[in-house]
């Protein structure tokens, strides 16, 4: 609780409440008195999403958020960070080196070759929600990969 109110400027209880609000959301809502050290590596990343949510951003910025976590964690962030998009229909701006990820979450993929360039830009018109067990994500990301295939022969053949 205390980590999300130290980025609030709104009167306490409005703050508490909004802040309990987005721990529910992360499933988090029984370990608002928990402190940091209390909270596994999954608890403590949706602490950090709850938190980015809170302040109302116009635009998320995550930069591989899940990419330290185990694969069974991860899946279930992914699983919660759907729902709250669904719920706050925020724009999320997702980097990400995990393709089964981009694919999951995104409604759109853009490849950057090396040195930064846009290399394709991919729209993924899935319906929501998502999960990585769906077949039509997994033929996606294998699409998308054969995609990273050719860019990276591309950059070899013009890079002996």
């Amino acid at each position: 609780m205390d980590n999300l109110l130290y980025v609030s400027d709104e009167d306490k209880q409005t703050a508490r409440d909004k802040a309990q609000t987005y721990l529910e959301m992360v499933g988090l809502g029984h370990a608002a008195d928990m402190f940091p050290g209390q909270l596994s590596g999954g608890m403590q990343q949706r602490v950090g999403i709850a938190r980015a949510f809170f302040v109302d951003p116009d635009l998320l910025l995550m930069d591989e958020p899940f990419s330290h976590l185990d694969a069974i964690t991860a899946r279930g962030l992914r699983e919660q960070l759907q729902e709250i998009w669904n719920e706050t229909r925020k724009m999320v701006l997702f980097v990400t080196h995990d393709v089964r990820e981009a694919v999951e979450l995104s409604n759109r993929v853009i490849l950057l070759a090396h040195g930064g360039r846009i290399y394709e830009d991919i729209n993924i018109d899935l319906p929501y929600p998502r999960k990585s067990s769906d077949p039509a994500v997994a033929i996606l990301q294998a699409e998308i990969l054969g995609h990273f295939e050719k860019m990276e022969a591309e950059f070899q053949l013009a890079n002996p």
